[in-house]
């Protein structure tokens, strides 16, 4: 949130602050965060849509488990596995604004630097 007001501002408020390597650089940031968002939610699923053994964490043996319980007649459970989808879903259209986002971003910054601003602001 505090990226996206800095760009806010420094675009049309105070353009005295605006410096494109910062953009840049909270672009190359927003992408990081992205790749973590995406390995943590995609690895930290273990449900599974169809019989099979998972392995899950016990509290108690304070190690994973093997676990081969048929779960497919329970409708708590298949939502929850399906959901996984919606969520690789969510996280893959969040990709594709986020290069839209950085093609823009490059293109603003290359004519910038084309009408002659260097890391400075034109009037």
């Amino acid at each position: 949130m505090v990226a996206l007001i800095y760009i806010i501002l420094a675009n049309y408020v105070t353009l005295r602050v605006y410096n494109y390597w910062v953009v840049l650089g909270l672009e190359l940031f927003f992408m990081g965060i992205w790749s973590n968002g995406f390995l943590s939610t995609n690895s930290s699923t273990r449900f599974k849509m169809g019989t099979g053994c998972v392995y899950v964490w016990s509290a108690s043996l304070q190690d994973f488990v093997e676990d081969c319980t048929d779960h497919t007649a329970d409708a708590a459970y298949m939502a929850a596995a399906r959901a996984r989808y919606a969520v690789i879903g969510l996280v893959g259209s969040l990709l594709i604004l986020w290069v839209v986002s950085f093609i823009v971003t490059c293109v603003s910054i290359a004519r910038h630097r084309k009408v002659g601003g260097h890391c400075k602001t034109i009037q």
